[in-house]
């Protein structure tokens, strides 16, 4: 959203129209200019431009963890309330860690989201464990609200891409547009925190 409001003060004169969806858009019928998509891009038929990196951490809120205790190894999770977004391609199956250190952990819940932020304001609100994007939770984590959880089982990094028609000639609003979102990624990337 921040790179959205940065690029329509920078650019007044360009319309702006923002549809806030998790779902695989045809962006020739539906005449999208750019999209953001995050993880493995298997349409071909797009370019695509990386933005930057995000990173899935664990996390929970202090009043949470003074109530239910702190898990201290991940197969731990299975015995907590943990806040499930259904937008992270495993579900309910959580995919911890790297190399000889990777697992996947079967957890459950009560309460299922389709939005990081909306999964990051359950946690803060104390509701149970998260496992959420960077970009929802770190000014969370900055704050105290949210404290990182299992920091030697947070996964590799999931690339997060503009993409756009194969085009001879770029429109210059489109061409703008992301390079005011790679622009403002660099930005984040130097300002968020390696929580491990």
């Amino acid at each position: 959203m921040n790179a959205v409001s940065t690029f329509s003060r920078t650019y007044p004169d360009v319309t702006v129209n923002l549809d806030l969806t998790d779902r695989f858009v045809d962006m020739v019928e539906e005449r999208i200019d750019v999209a953001i998509r995050i993880g493995r891009l298997d349409d071909s038929t797009l370019v695509a431009r990386k933005l930057g990196d995000i990173s899935m951490q664990l996390c929970a809120a202090p009043a949470y963890l003074a109530a239910n205790g702190k898990p201290e190894q991940p197969q731990q999770l299975s015995d907590h309330v943990c806040i499930i977004d259904s937008n992270y391609p495993g579900g309910s199956d959580w995919t911890l860690g790297t190399g000889a250190n990777k697992l996947t952990v079967a957890v459950s819940s009560r309460l299922q989201v389709n939005s990081a932020r909306a999964g990051c304001e359950l946690a803060k609100a104390g509701h149970g464990i998260g496992y959420l994007p960077s970009f929802a939770i770190a000014e969370a984590i900055d704050r105290g609200r949210l404290k990182p959880l299992l920091p030697e089982y947070t996964p590799e990094p999931i690339g997060v891409y503009a993409v756009y028609l194969h085009r001879k000639h770029l429109s210059a609003k489109t061409r703008l547009f992301i390079d005011t979102a790679i622009e403002y990624c660099n930005l984040d990337t130097k300002r968020t925190r390696n929580y491990s």
